[in-house]
């Protein structure tokens, strides 16, 4: 092996730096590297507990949505009726259909696939157009995730927190 106990075949190789560092506790299992997505949140090197800009505020014109993508978490950002920004997980709880492909009427995301209705803010479910009556399912016990997000300096900021740190609140 090399520098940091990185196999020769990787000598040359300039990835993100936390390579190296999964690279050298891995060497003992093996001589591939492991990928970085293999690793959990807490060990994958990535800050959690910061903001970062999604996307530029000139690629969102109204109530649009788009998707972004943020320390591989896909993001689905846009802004409500009041011109707040808001950002919720690009998969709707269903059946995984990307957010960002639905509409945001003002106040809620509406999913393409089913039309199941999320507040763009809070995440959390306001319709499911499928339900009866007789449905026991309590709409307001699903959500989507959604994340902290202001628009400032001509972009959207997503809060990224920490998974270690349970029902934190955005700075």
């Amino acid at each position: 092996g090399g520098a940091l106990g990185v196999p020769a075949r990787f000598e040359n190789f300039s990835p993100h730096p936390t390579f190296a560092i999964v690279v050298a506790a891995n060497q003992d299992m093996s001589e591939t590297p492991q990928r970085e997505s293999e690793a959990t949140p807490s060990d994958d090197g990535l800050l959690r507990g910061f903001w970062y800009p999604a996307l530029g505020s000139s690629k969102i014109r109204g109530s649009g949505l788009r998707s972004a993508m943020l320390l591989g978490i896909p993001l689905a950002v846009g802004r409500n009726a009041k011109g707040e920004a808001c950002a919720l997980r690009d998969a709707c709880p269903h059946r995984g259909m990307p957010l960002s492909e639905g509409r945001l009427d003002g106040q809620d995301v509406e999913c393409p696939y089913h039309g199941w209705r999320f507040d763009a803010k809070s995440g959390e479910c306001r319709a499911i157009p499928s339900l009866t009556s007789r449905d026991k399912l309590k709409v307001e016990r699903v959500f989507a995730r959604s994340f902290a997000c202001e628009e400032q300096d001509g972009y959207f900021w997503v809060y990224i927190p920490d998974p270690e740190k349970q029902n934190e609140e955005a700075p």
